[in-house]
């Protein structure tokens, strides 16, 4: 499933994602805990690995790819259950925005 959707910046970027690995679980956002690792290719950070670590070692991920402005969604087998594609979407200055955040934690 393809899905155009608007989110201007980091934020609700974050909000969303999470919001959409929960439902599909039926869990609370506030019940699990989100992680974030910089993806890279040729040295340059190009997008972002969201990692949903939920009850009974319940592992769903979401690939931000700032470069094309999309996030794919993954259940826990792996497998592509959503696609997104952001317009507008935070683009790189959100994706260097996410990293700096996450360092200053």
């Amino acid at each position: 499933m393809q899905v155009r959707l608007a989110l201007p910046n980091y934020g609700l970027l974050r909000a969303y994602v999470l919001e959409k690995l929960c439902e599909k679980e039926g869990l609370e956002p506030d019940q699990v805990h989100l992680a974030e690792m910089p993806l890279r290719k040729r040295q340059r950070v190009c997008g972002l690995l969201m990692e949903m670590q939920g009850p009974r070692l319940l592992r769903k991920q979401a690939v931000w790819s700032a470069e094309e402005d999309r996030i794919f969604f993954y259940d826990a087998l792996g497998r592509r259950f959503l696609q997104v594609q952001l317009c507008p979407g935070p683009g790189l200055e959100g994706l260097r925005f996410a990293i700096d955040q996450r360092r200053a934690a």
